[in-house]
């Protein structure tokens, strides 16, 4: 990857930082599917404070949630949006940090 005048070098990429990124940035969303409620655990990776975003097939925002610096685990409620494939990611600062699936299935 780090080869002279690759698109990473040119880019002033470093993969070697960012695998050592990807593996340190694990978010754990369960239940997975759901229909009510989901824990969001992210040990070691909130250090600012950030925020958390689902959104509909559509790309439109349909929930957002503030993260504390520090905060582990969050439980949250997904009661009132339909059944489906949702999309979400966590942003710091202006940076996604880590992003994911999430189904919603109705009884």
């Amino acid at each position: 990857y780090d080869v002279p005048g690759s698109i990473c070098d040119s880019l002033g990429i470093n993969t070697s930082t960012m695998e050592k990124m990807a593996k340190t940035v694990v978010v754990k969303l369960w239940p997975n599917p759901t229909s009510g409620k989901v824990i969001l655990a992210f040990p070691s990776l909130i250090t600012q404070s950030a925020t958390w975003h689902l959104f509909d097939p559509l790309g439109r925002e349909v929930k957002e949630i503030a993260l504390s610096a520090g905060q582990q685990e969050h439980s949250l409620t997904v009661e009132g949006l339909p059944g489906g494939l949702y999309f979400w990611k966590i942003e710091m600062e202006g940076r996604q940090l880590e992003s994911g699936k999430l189904i919603i299935i109705k009884g």
